[in-house]
């Protein structure tokens, strides 16, 4: 596990409930730029969008904090820390694996975000031990600082994670799922981070999936 460095908690705290933010808003209406070479296999989407930062605090944090821009469009904050782990519970039933034989995690991200993030999902039963082995998911890559902390390019990055026949055999045995995210920023040199109100995450995420015949 990852341990904390010099974390202010105010701090934390927007990055963690950005993220959860993120994954509960995106619009599930379609997937792009998937492409099934195994077959038979069922495409599933789970989650397809684009948000920006300005957008995100002004939803979250209009009455609670000072996220206030510069007359330049930036927010700038001390790098205290270099990555931090969160993490979240979501409720599962296993059953739902019951004819799904192996499946694979098709992750796109565009990153314009001055920090990266990596998941971890760690499946549980109703006594919260955990079954089988953890699903590591690399979520998205840093945008691209220069040496102020200030973005100049976004980050593509694609991840294919396969779960196979006999780790979903075990998860059909979970009850919940415990979503472990690592979030960490850019080795630039610089002391400071910015935000800009423009910059933004963009993500498509799917599920492939073969069916079994139980035979």
């Amino acid at each position: 596990m990852v341990v904390l460095k010099k974390i202010r908690l105010g701090r934390l705290l927007i990055f963690s409930a950005a993220l959860c933010f993120l994954f509960s808003s995106c619009n599930i209406n379609e997937i792009n730029e998937i492409k099934i070479e195994a077959h038979p296999k069922i495409v599933v989407p789970l989650a397809y969008g684009s948000i920006n930062i300005s957008t995100l605090t002004e939803y979250l944090f209009s009455n609670e904090l000072d996220f206030s821009f510069d007359e330049n469009g930036y927010y700038s904050f001390d790098q205290v820390f270099t990555q931090l782990l969160t993490s979240d519970t979501i409720a599962f039933d296993g059953a739902l694996l019951e004819n799904v034989s192996d499946c694979e995690l098709l992750i796109t991200t565009t990153n314009h975000l001055p920090m990266g993030t990596n998941i971890d999902l760690l499946f549980v039963d109703s006594t919260f031990l955990q079954i089988g082995d953890p699903v590591a998911c690399s979520f998205t890559k840093p945008a691209i600082i220069n040496n102020e902390g200030k973005v100049i390019e976004s980050t593509k990055h694609t991840d294919n994670v396969s779960i196979t026949k006999l780790q979903m055999q075990k998860y059909k045995n979970a009850k919940s799922i415990i979503m472990m995210i690592n979030i960490f920023l850019p080795e630039n040199g610089s002391d400071q981070i910015y935000f800009h109100k423009d910059d933004f995450l963009s993500l498509n995420i799917g599920l492939a999936v073969s069916i079994s015949n139980n035979e």
